[in-house]
């Protein structure tokens, strides 16, 4: 199966799952997995990067990254400093999750890069910033570009 088809496939299996999920799922009563503004009327700005930090002449690290409403898109990123990103703005109330389908060579990794449970990472006086950088070794997270501190998220073992 090639590298589309299979991302393809996990779009459609991602959307069926949040169906599956918002039906299924009790009424949350609590703001565990929602983004919430203290000001009702203020929009949260949110904005997500992955760089390639993987070691110089690596192998390029392909991409494909979605949330429930939109695709956002294919990317390669063929040296090591290279980078993609994308911005929305979640109204008070409104939550989201991103998703991105990694791979090198035949590799592959699929993991979540924006969620309720990962912003505390991502938190500026602004918004939410979550900056991934993927390492030969896993998926690391900070709230700046560049980024400064970086905690390690996700392992991986990227050839």
């Amino acid at each position: 199966m090639s590298y589309i088809t299979r991302k393809t496939v996990l779009y459609i299996l991602y959307n069926f799952l949040v169906v599956t999920e918002i039906r299924s799922s009790p009424t949350i009563s609590s703001n565990e997995y929602r983004l919430q503004s203290v000001d009702t009327n203020k929009a949260i700005k949110n904005s997500v990067y992955v760089i390639n930090s993987l070691p110089k002449n690596s192998h390029s690290l392909h991409a494909h990254c979605f949330n429930k409403v939109k695709d956002v898109g294919f990317f390669t990123l063929r040296n090591s400093g290279e980078y993609f990103n994308w911005s929305f703005v979640l109204e008070s109330g409104q939550s989201e999750e991103c998703i991105c389908g990694f791979q090198v060579l035949d590799i592959e990794d699929t993991e979540i890069l924006y969620t309720g449970e990962l912003v505390h990472y991502c938190e500026t006086k602004d918004g939410y910033n979550c900056v991934w950088s993927v390492k030969k070794d896993g998926f690391y997270i900070s709230n700046t570009f560049p980024p400064k501190k970086l905690t390690k998220i996700y392992d991986a073992d990227w050839p």
